[in-house]
C-alpha cells in the first residue's frame, strides 16, 4: 500500500535465467490525500544470473474539482462570510444540515 491507501503493484520477470529476487516497490511524493505529484521506484531485483534490476516511473494525481454547492458561488465571484456567520442562500434561508 502507499500514500492515501492506493495500492501499488508490481512484478518481477526474467525469461532467460530466472528471478533471483523480487523488487520492492516504494512511492514518494504526493499529498496525504493522494493528489500531487508521485514517483512509483521498483528496486532490489535481479536474476539468477546476477544481473540487478531497477525502474521507476514519475506520475501526476489531480483532482477534478467540480465547484461550490448553493449558496457559494464559483469563481470569478468572491464570497465574503464573517467568521462564525452562516452562509445563506439567496432566499435568505441557511444551508441544509449536512451541506458543505
Amino acid at each position: 500500500m502507499t500514500k492515501a491507501g492506493r495500492a501499488v503493484r508490481r512484478s518481477t520477470g526474467d525469461g532467460l535465467s530466472g528471478v533471483l529476487t523480487e523488487a520492492t516497490v516504494s512511492v514518494t511524493g504526493g499529498t496525504s490525500i493522494g493528489v500531487g505529484s508521485f514517483t512509483a521506484s521498483c528496486t532490489g531485483a535481479s536474476d539468477k544470473a546476477g544481473n540487478p534490476g531497477a525502474a521507476s516511473a514519475s506520475y501526476t494525481v489531480v483532482y477534478a474539482f467540480a465547484g461550490f454547492f448553493s449558496p457559494v458561488d464559483n469563481p470569478p465571484v468572491l464570497n465574503i462570510v464573517k467568521a462564525g456567520q452562516r452562509c445563506r442562500s439567496s432566499g435568505g434561508s441557511p444551508t441544509p444540515t449536512g451541506r458543505r
